[in-house]
């Protein structure tokens, strides 16, 4: 039997199973990323809470490619686990300024104003950065890398806006 060999077939056979592996990999980091930031908050409750804004933008990055906005291949396979990364960066950054401010007393609502006036600025402006940069690939005339660059920079946004609005309405909602 005759069979079709070569670098070309190689690379897409690894590219495939790359691809394919995506979800159940950016699954476990999610598992690790919680299992981390439960031993560093100290509080299974709070890794559990902070989870959520960071798994909101991989969902939908998901549900995106599963609506058929753009097909999972090598490179767009590697948004969920860069949206992971990012959103979870803001997050530590805006619990540990939350937790600071609640244990001087504050109220929810008032610890979330300080921390949106004081961690809020950055993690938006790092998300503008993170945008355009990737934004800038979907210039790209190679249709692969172009939808990495709109993929990714809209996914960048979610992450921003998870961080910025659902993450200080769970903390005030659940009076943590």
């Amino acid at each position: 039997a005759a069979s079709i060999t070569g670098n070309a077939i190689l690379l897409t056979r690894a590219a495939d199973g790359i691809a394919g592996a995506q979800p159940l990999t950016v699954g476990l980091a999610a598992l690790v990323i919680f299992a981390l930031l439960t031993a560093v908050l100290r509080s299974p409750w709070i890794g559990a809470v902070a989870m959520i804004p960071n798994v909101v933008p991989v969902l939908l990055f998901f549900g995106m490619l599963g609506i058929g906005v753009a097909p999972l291949s090598l490179p767009t396979s590697l948004i969920g686990a860069v949206a992971l990364g990012v959103a979870i960066d803001a997050t530590a950054h805006y619990l540990v300024r939350y937790r600071a401010e609640r244990a001087t007393g504050l109220t929810p609502e008032q610890a979330v104003a300080l921390c949106n006036r004081h961690v809020g600025r950055p993690i938006a402006i790092a998300s503008l950065m993170l945008m355009l940069g990737f934004g800038s690939v979907a210039a790209s005339q190679f249709a692969t890398l172009r939808e990495f660059g709109i993929l990714t920079s809209v996914t960048m946004g979610i992450c921003a806006l998870s961080d910025l609005q659902l993450l200080p309405a769970i903390l005030v909602r659940l009076r943590i």
